[in-house]
């Protein structure tokens, strides 16, 4: 059952979020211009049709509501679409659901009331319980039986998806060590390197820096704990917690790898300054193997294949079918 119905957290936003919606902003007539037409309210559009699919109509109430999810889901955009291109696509989306709808009472699919019932519940605790919910209602302008209506068509379109969609873009065990074998090399864990460095402010080419350097390093080993942290600084010297960065610190790095977790080093020339550390913890890089690698690639190949049969199944769903669109203002 729970791969047959949509989840909490995609219907609440397909239903609540696209239900604000109050048409496009006016814009002031210009002197002399006529009076703008009046304003369609949101009782009146759910009465007048934008689009008639197979005979159903399409109300300017949904595609208000479409148009306001588009958008919210294009709110992050650099470069907002204009409200036609938004208008233009609600429209598609508004027939594509429709026809899924009818694709789905032809096959007989239903939802089942239960479920149904307890999407409802979940939303209505989602607004706030009763008193959330009539607010909501009033709000949208909408009564109990239309948001109940509008419930039961997002999860009987969930429904129709998951047959027509989902079950119907398998991924073979061949596909997935293909996939595998074309995508070894990037298939792996990274070297890390973790250790305190004692990064010295010292001319790396005067011998008395490395006397110092070295100074430094027997004051490590002969104090607590060994703990670089401990010292005492001098102004010579700083000592910090690093992740080793191969491009970044090729020299540490290759010291890194001959220490043991806990042991010191010598004095290392750096690419800028002289370096004492000290490795806390060491991962070398690792080949995945194909079942570390699994899932995260049959997964990738799965949302791959399933775009594909979407747009195969959209296509199919319109090839017979009789839409018209209409000319009506959205406001």
């Amino acid at each position: 059952m729970r791969s047959l119905v949509l989840s909490l957290g995609i219907l609440i936003p397909f239903i609540l979020f696209g239900s604000g919606i109050t048409g496009c902003a006016k814009r002031p007539p210009a002197p002399e211009q006529a009076p703008p037409r009046a304003v369609v309210t949101e009782e009146e559009a759910k009465h007048v049709v934008v689009a008639r699919v197979n005979g159903a109509d399409i109300t300017l109430t949904q595609l208000r509501q479409m148009m306001n999810r588009v958008s919210l889901m294009n709110q992050h955009a650099s470069t907002p679409a204009p409200p036609e291109e938004v208008r233009t696509r609600a429209l598609d989306q508004l027939v594509l659901q429709e026809l899924a709808l009818q694709e789905a009472a032809r096959q007989g699919l239903r939802v089942d009331g239960m479920v149904v019932d307890s999407t409802m519940e979940k939303l209505i605790a989602k607004l706030g319980h009763e008193e959330g919910y009539q607010a909501f209602l009033e709000k949208q302008h909408l009564t109990a039986a239309e948001f109940r209506s509008q419930v039961e068509r997002s999860l009987l379109t969930q429904l129709i998806m998951t047959r027509e969609v989902v079950a119907k873009a398998g991924v073979s065990e061949e596909d997935v060590r293909r996939e595998y074998e074309q995508q070894k090399a990037r298939l792996v864990t990274p070297e890390k390197a973790a250790v305190v460095d004692v990064v010295f402010f010292l001319k790396q080419d005067d011998p008395a820096s490395w006397k110092k350097a070295n100074e430094v390093r027997e004051r490590i080993i002969a104090g607590k704990e060994g703990n670089p942290m401990l010292l005492a600084p001098d102004g010579t010297f700083i000592a910090q917690d690093l992740e080793l960065d191969k491009d970044k610190d090729p020299a540490l790095l290759e010291a890194a790898r001959k220490l043991k977790v806990g042991e010191l080093s010598g004095v290392i020339r750096g690419s800028d300054s002289l370096h004492v550390i000290k490795l806390t913890s060491y991962t070398p890089e690792k080949q995945l193997s194909y079942d570390e690698a699994r899932g995260s690639l049959e997964a990738s190949l799965k949302a791959g294949a399933q775009l594909k049969r979407r747009q195969e199944w959209e296509q199919e769903l319109k090839k017979d079918a009789k839409i018209e669109l209409l000319d009506v203002p959205v406001q």
